[in-house]
């Protein structure tokens, strides 16, 4: 919105990047606008008045609650930082998932290595 950054925008940022790893595209991903003016006020907008039940479809709920706690955070507050690991723990948690460091495109690397 033009306003100065904050701890909770980077917080914010993460749950964009993190649903967009997950869904393959965010809201307002392929919208057609005259110019960058039009663009920015629409994802102004979006980003401030589309609720995150419709904001992240198909994402685990954590992420949905994620974004709400982060929304709450005022602007010179220190935010919970363990709060926000754990709705990703939640999630991790909630499909059996560990912490194993073994990223997806390593281990697809090292499989089609495999196969050659």
């Amino acid at each position: 919105m033009g306003n100065e950054q904050s701890r909770r925008d980077d917080l914010e940022a993460l749950g964009l990047v993190t649903a967009y790893f997950v869904q393959k595209s965010l809201p307002w991903m392929g919208i057609k606008v005259k110019n960058r003016k039009e663009k920015g006020e629409l994802l102004i907008s979006m980003k401030r008045d589309l609720p995150f039940e419709e904001f992240f479809p198909g994402c685990p709920q954590e992420f949905i609650d994620y974004m709400k706690f982060v929304r709450k955070i005022e602007f010179e507050a220190k935010p919970d930082y363990n709060q926000c690991r754990r709705f990703f723990q939640q999630v991790m948690d909630k499909n059996s998932w560990t912490m194993d460091y073994e990223y997806d495109w390593v281990i697809k690397k090292r499989e089609a290595a495999a196969k050659a």
